[in-house]
């Protein structure tokens, strides 16, 4: 960003730079809390079942008080000048290797800002984006994406990847720049532009769903948009024509964007801040301010918790004998969701997963992969599989409209996959790719690898996987037949949608197995966790600036009881900037960038609770943050 914005602070992180960290100013963060901390200068954005004349009320109550502020400083920023060449910028690091190629673009107020959001859709959608289509899905990278951010006084277009093993960035970027010089020479469906706009439409009915709406307030409010013109936003997309995006595209992609190389090495750029001299606060928990006196003395109006009866609520028959049919009905809108849920995941067969994810660059029979992504586009459906451990999901959502399309579709595939030797071959060699990517990455490391260690040992879920070995010998025929038998095994139907549940129930026998002759599931396999005697250290050696440590301690197994302890234990320790460990360790005497505790409990009996805690601290301060952390850990702090 510090390339593309030279004068204004967009090119700037938040927190700013190492010399402000050294140094920072108490005086000028108070100043600009009383010029810009003021009610002209505040959204409260709410959404949900809320009593307007009560809600308005308790508003005034406690913001009222505030004084506006008639002189809040303008925001004024000299112009950058525009941009006449490439630029490169190398990036040096442990992490696994990535190129970006950024654009600065108009702001958000702009006709060009609605340009690009398009632009961005039709490189880059998630199912029939020229990127998608042409990179993803073919395997010509690890991953690829585009998009553009509109910001109040600039934006960005940014488009990368990840290289596959042997490749470099340059052929990533040249691949890349490709799809985009397709867009300018007008190689894409005109339709595309009508099923983006279309799932802009399913987006803005899916946040009206949920309180999702309040952030659109908040997006106005900070844009300065009218709200009348963040409703009618689509319909603007909509008068968008292919001609317009082409001759644009044509006039602003030129050779003046910042290509960012990051590449596996040593970062001779990063900077080590000495530990400060930092005096403890002293955080008095016995003693009441007035504020908490004045907040104990409020006597709230009792509560009656309404707790959910799933046995009224969810619909439950057999549509045949073994497939059991969950309903609920969609009152809301016309978006529907209908899962087959299998009780079998990677513990119980681990070519599963393999098998699943082979299916999303499989083509049918009849159909190619670039066919069926279109198709799902086109209908405004989301189509996915996935397996975790002990339970594989296949679902569908999206408009009611084309729910009958879309079963038929999708029981489709699972009839006529295709298999295809050279598209597995590219497969595996992602696989792999991807296995060594992850041994890059530092959460990957801690919290898959040593955190599985801790519990585990050496053979756990997270290291019994399918070996090199055996992709390589294994033939891709073996995975697609299993995706085709995967619907025989015993399942359960999972619905919510505005349909009747009898019209589901018919729709599901004219299309699905309801032959009630199902496979049992597989036995799964059983990953014994260790039992400590004394502590244990592991460790990795990675090359960074931070240190993190996470401390795990097994305690009893699964109990129900515990889920409301273990609930307000959480928040108490561990969830948010207001927790014990999160004061204790970085606000009162700052031994920490990032630090928590909790307790996690298992996902089904038989299973053991763990005591966590995580730190990310400078190497100088580790031990004693540790000791702060193992210290809670070990007494409660009252």
């Amino acid at each position: 960003m510090e390339t593309l914005f030279i004068k204004h602070p967009y090119g700037v992180s938040v927190i700013g730079k190492s010399e402000h960290l050294k140094n920072p100013s108490m005086e000028n963060i108070m100043q600009f809390k009383a010029d810009y901390y003021v009610p002209n200068n505040i959204a409260i954005c709410m959404s949900g079942d809320l009593d307007f004349e009560e809600t308005i009320k308790m508003i005034d109550k406690y913001w009222g008080h505030m004084e506006p502020n008639d002189n809040i400083p303008e925001f004024t920023f000299e112009e950058e000048e525009a941009r006449t060449k490439i630029d490169e910028v190398n990036v040096f690091g442990p992490e696994r290797e990535s190129v970006s190629i950024t654009y600065r673009t108009p702001g958000n107020k702009s006709k060009e800002a609605k340009y690009l959001t398009m632009i961005g859709e039709i490189l880059n959608n998630g199912k029939a984006g020229l990127i998608d289509l042409d990179l993803v899905k073919k395997q010509k990278v690890m991953s690829a994406y585009a998009y553009g951010w509109a910001m109040n006084d600039y934006g960005v277009f940014q488009m990368g990847g990840t290289p596959r093993q042997d490749q470099t960035l340059e052929e990533v970027s040249d691949l890349v720049l490709a799809e985009l010089e397709k867009v300018k020479n007008g190689e894409f469906d005109e339709w595309l532009l009508e099923a983006i706009v279309n799932d802009m439409k399913l987006q803005r009915i899916r946040a009206v769903e949920g309180n999702t709406i309040a952030y659109y307030f908040v997006d106005a409010f900070i844009s300065g948009k009218p709200w009348e013109e963040v409703v009618f936003e689509v319909e603007e997309y909509e008068k968008i024509t292919k001609q317009e995006l082409v001759d644009f595209a044509n006039e602003f992609f030129v050779d003046n964007y910042v290509v960012v190389y990051k590449r596996l090495g040593e970062d001779t750029t990063a900077v080590h801040i000495e530990k400060p001299k930092i005096t403890p606060l002293e955080i008095n928990r016995t003693e009441e301010s007035e504020f908490m006196t004045e907040l104990k003395s409020i006597e709230p109006e009792d509560i009656e918790p309404v707790f959910v009866d799933f046995k009224e609520k969810i619909e439950t028959k057999n549509i045949v004998d073994g497939l059991e049919f969950n309903y609920i009905k969609n009152e809301s809108n016309d978006i529907f969701s209908m899962y087959y849920i299998f009780d079998m995941g990677k513990n119980n067969n681990k070519f599963l997963p393999i098998a699943i994810n082979y299916l999303k660059y499989l083509g049918t029979q009849d159909k190619t992969i670039d066919d069926l992504q279109k198709e799902w586009f086109r209908l405004g459906i989301n189509f996915n599989v996935f397996a975790s451990d002990d339970r594989c999901y296949v679902y569908v959502n999206g408009l009611d409209e084309n729910m009958e399309a879309a079963v038929k579709l999708m029981e489709e595939i699972f009839a006529k996959v295709q298999s295809n030797p050279e598209v597995y071959k590219d497969y595996v060699d992602g696989i792999m790719k991807s296995r060594q990517d992850s041994k890059l990455n530092k959460s990957s490391i801690l919290w898959g690898g040593l955190y599985n260690y801790s519990v585990y040992g050496k053979k756990s879920s997270f290291t019994d996987i399918v070996s090199q070995e055996e992709l390589l010998s294994l033939d891709p025929e073996m995975l697609t037949d299993l995706i085709k038998y995967l619907l025989n095994y015993q399942h359960k139907i999972f619905y919510y949608g505005p349909r009747e549940s009898e019209k589901v129930c018919d729709l599901i026998k004219a299309n699905h197995n309801v032959s009630g002759d199902y496979k049992a599931i597989p036995e799964a396999v059983e990953y014994p966790e260790l039992d400590y005697n004394q502590p244990k250290i592991l460790f990795v050696d990675y090359d960074m600036v931070q240190t993190m440590i996470a401390v795990v301690s097994k305690d009893v197994e699964f109990d129900k009881g515990l889920m409301p302890i273990a609930a307000m234990f959480n928040e108490y320790y561990g969830g948010s900037m207001s927790s014990i460990v999160f004061q204790e360790i970085r606000e009162s005497k700052g031994l920490a960038y990032s630090s928590y505790a909790g307790y996690r409990q298992a996902s089904e009996k038989g299973k053991s609770n763990y005591v966590f805690g995580f730190l990310s601290t400078q190497p100088d301060k580790m031990k004693e943050a540790l000791d702060a952390l193992t210290g809670l850990l070990n007494e409660l702090a009252l």
